[in-house]
């Protein structure tokens, strides 16, 4: 038995906003890390932690794009039913 639409959309929903959090956690104390550890002013230690963050950021994306594919074509719909 296939979920309905809002019950999937829900649940890509849901999955983005935890990925989301966790993502920009880890940048954040990334930056705050090599602040307080290693001395490095705020400006420097963000500078540092940018390839990082679009490492983090870029796993994210595939892996959403994953569960988009895994939930099926539901998670694209709005609430008429139409493709966006």
């Amino acid at each position: 038995m296939m979920a309905d639409d809002n019950s999937t959309r829900r649940t890509f929903f849901v999955v983005k906003m935890i990925f989301t959090f966790g993502v920009g956690t880890m940048f954040l104390l990334s930056i705050v890390q090599l602040h307080l550890t290693y001395g490095y002013s705020w400006l420097s230690a963000t500078l540092v932690s940018i390839p990082a963050g679009l490492i983090y950021f870029g796993f994210a994306y595939f892996v959403l794009r994953w569960v988009k594919r895994k939930l099926g074509s539901g998670v694209e719909q709005n609430v008429n039913g139409q493709s966006t």
